[in-house]
């Protein structure tokens, strides 16, 4: 059985999922005012998927926050002393999926996110968009992909984050 791949991540009103040096910080004031859900949808992952700047971002917050569901982390250099159940992957999208099952979610980065997309291997995209203007950074979606999103839910927050969930079709 094949893997159901979610894009999940959160972006700026301007599409940006990092500032201009990379960094999330921006995301802090939001993070702290409400509960995305995050914990359930985690839950039911068989496996994260990532890419390099994005591990070596989390590993720089402190404690592993993802337990014991299995990480890639795409790239072609060893990690060094990886949490538990956490491995180096390279190869192009579509061969490492074949060996996936289950739920995965494409946790980041941009690069990771093309060239998935790029693959059509992206099942659905679940984008928090969040009430700010960074104007530069990496973009949550450089690659469209062949296939057509319909949008399948809208979800507002109180702190004025709004939750879009696609579902990824053929093209019309």
């Amino acid at each position: 059985m094949a893997a159901r791949i979610t894009l999940l991540a959160a972006c700026s009103l301007d599409g940006r999922i990092a500032d201009g040096t990379g960094g999330v910080a921006w995301l802090e004031p939001f993070e702290a005012s409400a509960d995305y859900g995050l914990a359930g949808f985690q839950a039911g992952l068989s496996r994260i998927v990532m890419g390099r700047a994005t591990y070596d971002q989390v590993l720089g917050f402190g404690e592993w926050p993802y337990g014991s569901t299995p990480a890639t982390v795409l790239t072609g250099r060893p990690l060094g002393a990886a949490p538990p159940g956490v491995t180096a992957e390279d190869g192009p999208p579509r061969t490492l999926a074949a060996g996936w099952d289950g739920h995965v979610w494409l946790n980041g980065g941009a690069r990771v996110f093309a060239d998935f997309l790029a693959a059509d291997l992206v099942d659905e995209i679940e984008m928090f968009v969040m009430p700010v203007l960074l104007g530069e950074g990496p973009r949550l979606l450089d690659a469209a992909g062949r296939r057509a999103p319909r949008l399948a839910d809208v979800a507002p927050w109180p702190n004025g984050a709004v939750r879009l969930r696609y579902e990824m079709g053929p093209l019309p």
